[in-house]
């Protein structure tokens, strides 16, 4: 009879009420989700929303207790990320690396909070900022989700990355939010006005930029027929040559200049003894009877008494290179040595010596190996006198994703933006690609043999080529100088 006491009742009924902020919590994360995937897939610009619920709360902090605070920084990283990067879930320890990936997005939240909590919220910016930046030098990281990487689904919203970078992008959206956010605090025709002009005039820059070089746009060129392999549709096998014998067969009466092989299509190849090995006689053998000029080849080699490397096999009629991949993927390619033992699984390595430097010099390409693509500083400081990118790529761990692969595609338009240079891209379980210099996907194609007719045109070096992401740094402490001098004045005036 206890137990059914009118006592127990009210009881049982007060923790049930301590469950309604439940939907509420969902409701918000929904919402701002929502936002977030329309952001990153159909128009950047909706992501304003979610930047000015970040002033807002950075705002709020000085009033909030830390437990309040960092639930209400919950909903915005969770939204902001799954909206992004939903796709993650259905992936090879996919979950796991959405939530490390979360995790570090609360620390430049918390040095803002610790540091800055009592000054201007602007300051917010050059800390994310410098967090972006320094996710993008890093060996191995994730910098899918810089804020800059919005922009790829309207590149023509940002041609003036060849002066900024992806980095650009990220102050831009920024200053976008913080404006906004003025906007509903101040209520003012004077932060509407701020507001336009920080809005339209890099959209009005970006058009001039477009049009610019359209016009600029030389006729010279010289023509290349490009052929990329999908080993997909190939008959599957673990031998080496039996898989470039396969892959032979399909080249069979096409006549090409450059061929393109995706990411680790062979594997295991001893450095030392590729010279003698029959799989670079069978590839002599297709370049011969095929007059094909090069192969550019994705693959994992060794040096004896090392870890492997994954990267490209480069073979021309007179020469051979080697190129490491310098960029891998966390978790599943590269783990730091201290904790490698923990893990029954060989990683990647990354250091050694190849023959990056010479390919640029001899063949005016640049080979990029999948992830190292998602760097847009490295391949910057790598582009140098190139007048094409290669991309080898695997898209397998997408797991078959259509906004995993269509952010990827998206992305790639931006590297090809701030480099003034093409892109040709070779994948397996994906799509074989062709961008040029302004982010427009010519070609798209999942096909077992795609062929590419290319025009080459001498790449014009950028402004981002030669500064890189120091343009954006600049502004960012331009900005901090100009925010000190006016608080410093406000302070004197109302002495």
């Amino acid at each position: 009879m206890s137990l059914l006491s009118k006592n127990n009742y009210k009881i049982n009924l007060s923790n049930l009420g301590t469950l309604k902020w439940v939907p509420n919590l969902l409701f918000k994360i929904l919402v701002f989700s929502f936002i977030s995937f329309i952001s990153w897939n159909y128009f950047s610009l909706c992501f304003i929303v979610v930047g000015y619920k970040i002033f807002e709360l950075l705002e709020n902090s000085k009033k909030y207790t830390f437990s309040k605070y960092f639930s209400q920084l919950f909903i915005i990283i969770i939204s902001w990320l799954i909206g992004g990067l939903f796709w993650m879930l259905e992936i090879d320890k996919g979950f796991f690396a959405l939530s490390m990936h979360a995790s570090l997005y609360f620390l430049p939240f918390f040095i803002h909070r610790l540091f800055f909590k009592t000054k201007n919220i602007i300051y917010f910016i050059p800390i994310i900022i410098l967090f972006e930046y320094l996710l993008n030098v890093a060996s191995s990281s994730f910098p899918w989700t810089t804020l800059g990487n919005l922009f790829s689904n309207t590149p023509w919203l940002v041609y003036w990355y060849s002066y900024t970078g992806t980095l650009g992008g990220s102050l831009w959206i920024l200053i976008i939010s913080y404006c906004l956010f003025k906007i509903h605090k101040e209520k003012s025709k004077l932060e509407i006005i701020k507001f336009s002009i920080v809005l339209f005039i890099p959209i009005f820059c970006s058009l001039l930029i477009f049009l610019q070089k359209k016009e600029n746009k030389k006729p010279s060129f010289v023509l290349r027929s490009v052929v990329s392999i999908n080993p997909q549709y190939v008959k599957p096998s673990t031998n080496n040559i039996e898989i470039i014998k396969n892959i032979a067969s399909n080249l069979e009466n096409i006549k090409a200049d450059i061929v393109l092989i995706p990411e680790q299509t062979i594997r295991g190849i001893d450095k030392d003894k590729f010279y003698g090995m029959h799989i670079k006689q069978i590839l002599s053998a297709i370049m011969k009877k095929q007059s094909v000029k090069c192969i550019i080849i994705g693959a994992t080699f060794y040096n004896k008494g090392e870890m492997p490397h994954n990267g490209i096999i480069y073979l021309t009629q007179d020469k051979i290179y080697f190129k490491i991949k310098r960029k891998l993927v966390p978790l599943t390619e590269y783990l730091h040595p201290v904790l490698t033992p923990l893990f029954k699984k060989i990683f990647f390595n990354i250091e050694g010596i190849d023959e990056s430097k010479e390919i640029l010099k001899d063949q005016k390409s640049l080979p990029v190996v999948c992830y190292e693509a998602f760097f847009p500083i490295y391949i910057s400081k790598s582009i140098n006198n190139a007048n094409i990118i290669f991309l080898l790529s695997s898209e397998h761990f997408f797991n078959d994703s259509f906004f995993g692969k269509k952010q990827y595609e998206n992305i790639l338009r931006l590297r090809t933006i701030e480099n003034n240079c093409p892109l040709i891209k070779c994948s397996s379980f994906g799509f074989s690609t062709q961008i040029d210099n302004f982010g427009n996907v010519l070609y798209n194609s999942n096909k077992k043999v795609n062929c590419f007719k290319l025009k080459i045109n001498k790449r014009e070096s950028t402004f981002y080529n030669h500064f890189g992401e120091f343009t954006v740094l600049l502004l960012i402490f331009l900005m901090i100088i100009i925010v000190n001098l006016k608080n410093h004045y406000s302070k004197k005036l109302l002495e």
